[in-house]
């Protein structure tokens, strides 16, 4: 296996017009990570990432993930075995769609996926930090001249973190129109068991909701799940939260991502029921030669009503709140190397 301790990339890149001083770019990170080059060319394997928590996490080299709190009964995404997580590739965990536009010309970009891992002028890295708590993964599609990498690290107190960014290594502005962000979020309140054998009976349960203002995604049931003649009301939830994006449209679950693909327009969703939870932002931006963009999402489970309110009034403040997550991955870590 491929594996090093270098930084494919060292172009020096512009920034989103967040506090510069609270950010810390993947490409940067990526000096200090082991590194397995050439990952479209080996067959799929899975690995874990650990926390200095009760967060945990098992993702394989393709995107797809499990993920969650304290044991498979809280599961941010699907508690599932290796097999069923590479079956489920760009449908659990992250998804990326990018139409891009440079020089009057469209092309379609499908990152981490089976199609464009057939195309020569890809190459596909996967980064992780030697105590094993953040993994990186990098697309570069050589043709286009861009390169597309997110990672995934724990929060003890905000939850899971995915920062991604978008680069332009090319000496042309470009216009991209692209749709970003993860899949098949399980709403608190439904255990292993339950979602292993009655699936589809899960998703009946399920509601999606978009706090507009804050671009906040809430995930409950409708109710618990149950067979007994008593009161089974949900009352926590899953949340989908983010930084940095500037979108025209969130959508809370799956059904447009073909409409986007075919370039045809899409609506923000406010209100979904009976389908799996998605958070994806659909945004517009132009990349000048040797610009990056850089959005985070986070999401977690068990969140009450209290929680999330105090969560919204943080959100009036991006980068405070942005300075307040990285602090606390900060700490994690160095709890962490305390352990070691």
């Amino acid at each position: 296996m491929p594996i090093s301790r270098t930084n494919p990339i060292t172009q020096e890149t512009g920034r989103r017009p967040i506090d510069k001083n609270q950010r810390i770019g993947l490409t940067q990170k990526k000096r200090s990570f082991l590194t397995v080059t050439d990952a479209q060319s080996m067959p799929d394997f899975l690995m874990n990432v650990v926390s200095p928590t009760d967060q945990w996490m098992y993702i394989t080299s393709n995107g797809a993930l499990t993920a969650g709190r304290v044991d498979s009964d809280n599961s941010l995404f699907p508690y599932y075995t290796q097999d069923k997580l590479i079956d489920l590739e760009q449908t659990s965990g992250s998804m990326t769609r990018i139409h891009v536009i440079r020089d009057d010309e469209s092309t379609f970009w499908r990152p981490f996926t089976k199609q464009t891992s057939q195309l020569r002028d890809i190459q596909r890295n996967v980064f992780k930090s030697p105590l094993g708590n953040e993994i990186i993964f990098e697309e570069t599609h050589e043709s286009l001249q861009l390169c597309f990498s997110y990672s995934w690290s724990f929060s003890p107190r905000f939850g899971f973190v995915r920062q991604a960014e978008l680069t332009n290594l090319s000496d042309k502005a470009t216009s991209i129109n692209w749709l970003d962000g993860i899949q098949n979020l399980v709403p608190y309140g439904i255990d292993q068991a339950f979602i292993n054998r009655f699936s589809n009976l899960a998703d009946a349960y399920k509601k999606s909701e978009l706090v507009e203002a804050d671009k906040l995604g809430i995930y409950y049931l409708s109710s618990i799940p149950t067979d007994r003649a008593e009161p089974s009301e949900g009352l926590k939830a899953t949340i989908a939260w983010s930084i940095g994006y500037a979108p025209h449209a969130t959508l809370l679950c799956g059904d447009q991502i073909t409409d986007f693909e075919l370039g045809n327009s899409i609506q923000s969703e406010n209100d979904i029921r009976g389908k799996r939870g998605s958070y994806l932002h659909s945004s517009k931006l132009v990349l000048g030669p040797g610009k990056s963009f850089e959005g985070f999402i986070v999401a977690d489970i068990n969140q009450d009503a209290g929680q999330i309110e105090t969560l919204r009034e943080k959100l009036a403040d991006p980068d405070s709140l942005l300075n307040a997550v990285q602090t606390d991955i900060a700490n994690g870590q160095a709890s962490l190397e305390k352990k070691l």
